[in-house]
């Protein structure tokens, strides 16, 4: 039989988890030994993770005890349910100031700010532990409460760096005008980390006093690619400065992680395409070990103008070397067609015979490896088909290719072949005679066949 304060235990357990007809549930046998259950079945059993919490709460300190905090860290590694969370005992709120690390961490884990606003200030506290899980977790409930704004200042003013850190994912978009004051301020933080989030968490905001400072020296010294990449692109939004064209050069050239070096070349691409420097910096980009580097590059290359157009030269040459990968080679034949030059021609129809390579399962991008040397993308196909149409009389030798492309393959490829063929000058009727055989009648098909520019005479 259980003991006297085990027969509490069960007692609350059964007022507690109640259905709302508000008749007791019967405590099934043995519930007493669920700390000797194996981990799946505790999860499976709402009771026995209530019973064993109560455990927790009620049990002195003691073997007993310390042996279930370590089942329920085992327990709750995963997250609970709402159901589960529902079931906890309002008795959580106190163990948030428990002098044990793991017992904090599980009150944290377990109380639903959201249906118990006295565990806030609890919470509130745990943002500047020494734990940093506990203060993950102190986070994530305090999001998920909504904390208002005038109770995030005080963290952001924090003599504590880990505090001020935690604040700061609390400053969610659309800023309020006091938290967006508040991380003005934090532009200027001794505190390196702190002065890189309170600029992701402004964005693009253009009255932020220092905001482009912050963001050149992310660049520089940003550590995280991610890091670096953001605040390449946030560069690009705040608009050309001329002490951020040498960072974002220096970027291209010598970044050491591909995906900042991608940015760098998209951004250069927007802000300054008529800057000699920045095309040469692009064109040299295109043999990048990476062939993001060399694609990214190439599209911002496409910008017109006559700096653009004077290395026109050089893009050809690169579309005659064959070390370079083939969709960079891709590209760079879709920027020529973008500028005009005929000359790109003959590399867009290599380009449409080249085999696809093949998707690995959850890859919607092809990352780059031994398998992409002589191998296209679908992606990459429909552009060219759609380059090839929109350069018009140059382009007339495709014809053969495009209308082999319109007679078989999927739908998609098939209807950007036929629009291309309207657009070197065949007849919309003759197109569509070559696509009888897909599913194009009704209104969806008249929607695809206008989208694609085949409802014409």
């Amino acid at each position: 039989m259980p003991s006297p304060d085990l027969k509490k235990v069960l007692s609350w357990l059964a007022r507690n988890l109640s259905p709302r007809t508000g008749e007791p549930l019967d405590i099934p046998p043995g519930i007493e030994g669920a700390l000797f259950w194996r981990v799946e079945r505790i999860r499976e059993d709402t009771m026995a993770m209530a019973w064993l919490v109560l455990r927790m709460v009620m049990d002195p300190p003691g073997p007993a005890r310390t042996a279930i905090i370590q089942r329920l860290l085992q327990v709750f590694a995963v997250d609970p349910t709402p159901a589960v969370l529902r079931a906890m005992p309002e008795q959580l709120v106190e163990l948030l100031d428990s002098p044990e690390p793991e017992v904090r961490y599980l009150a944290a884990r377990l109380v639903d700010a959201r249906e118990t606003p006295a565990a806030i200030p609890g919470l509130r506290r745990g943002l500047g532990d020494s734990d940093y899980m506990l203060r993950r977790t102190c986070l994530q409930a305090l999001r998920s409460a909504g904390l208002p704004p005038d109770a995030v200042v005080p963290h952001l003013r924090s003599e504590r760096l880990v505090e001020r850190e935690a604040a700061l994912e609390l400053c969610g978009r659309p800023l309020p005008e006091l938290l967006r004051r508040e991380l003005w301020r934090l532009l200027e933080d001794p505190a390196v980390s702190v002065r890189y989030r309170a600029a992701e968490r402004l964005g693009a905001d253009p009255e932020a006093p220092g905001l482009c400072a912050v963001a050149l020296d992310m660049v520089r010294t940003g550590g995280e690619r991610s890091s670096r990449a953001y605040a390449i692109r946030l560069l690009g939004r705040l608009g050309l400065r001329t002490d951020a064209l040498p960072v974002l050069l220096e970027a291209l050239r010598s970044g050491e992680d591909e995906f900042v070096r991608v940015a760098a070349a998209e951004v250069l691409g927007v802000l300054a395409p008529d800057v000699t420097e920045v095309a040469d910096a692009l064109v040299a980009a295109l043999k990048d070990g990476w062939d993001g580097v060399g694609i990214a590059s190439a599209r911002a290359l496409a910008s017109r103008g006559a700096t653009t157009e004077s290395v026109i030269p050089r893009l050809l040459a690169a579309l005659a070397d064959r070390k370079l990968p083939e969709r960079t080679r891709g590209q760079v034949a879709l920027t020529l067609a973008q500028l005009g030059v005929r000359e790109a021609v003959p590399e867009l129809l290599r380009q449409l015979t080249l085999p696809d390579r093949v998707l690995h399962e959850h890859e919607c991008e092809p990352y780059q490896s031994e398998d992409m040397r002589g191998a296209s993308t679908p992606q990459l196909k429909l552009a060219v088909m759609r380059a090839l149409g929109e350069l018009g009389e140059p382009a007339r030798a495709a014809l053969p290719a495009l209308f082999a492309k319109a007679r078989a393959g999927v739908m998609e490829a098939r209807l950007e072949a036929a629009r291309a063929l309207v657009l070197l000058g065949t007849a919309p009727a003759e197109v569509r005679s070559l696509l009888q055989d897909l599913p194009l009648s009704g209104e969806k098909g008249e929607q695809l066949l206008e989208l694609f520019g085949l409802l014409k005479p």
